[in-house]
């Protein structure tokens, strides 16, 4: 096997696994699987590692604004989780990712925004 073909194995389990734990969660009953900061630090690191942008570009971006969304309803964004997003993005990538989720809350974005510089909503439970 390949370098890649390992790559998008490894991918897949880190995909069903973060999968398993939003549908656990979603169930909402005492067994559940709640997902934490960690989890989610945990699974942009796969993105950014196993994912590789110039093959797959459309496919880790659309991961990942799904995942960074999900984060953030959570409220679950803390600085470890959000600089896992700035390792994946450019300045302007994550302007943009930001933008479409916080709308008018956010205003400015830099490479050395804090979780504390995002809405409220999204650091709630980190």
């Amino acid at each position: 096997r390949t370098d890649q073909q390992i790559k998008q194995i490894a991918m897949g389990i880190a995909l069903n696994t973060f999968r398993l734990i939003v549908k656990s969660n979603k169930n909402n009953d005492e067994s559940s699987v709640r997902p934490s900061s960690i989890t989610f630090l945990f699974f942009l690191k796969a993105i950014r590692k196993l994912i590789p942008k110039e093959i797959e570009p459309e496919k880790r971006s659309m991961i990942l604004e799904r995942t960074v969304s999900y984060c953030c309803e959570l409220g679950l964004m803390n600085d470890y989780v959000l600089g896992q997003v700035k390792s994946i993005c450019s300045i302007q990538e994550l302007t943009d990712l930001f933008q479409r989720l916080a709308g008018n809350e956010l205003h400015e974005f830099s490479q050395t925004m804090r979780a504390s510089d995002l809405p409220p909503a999204w650091t709630r439970n980190a």
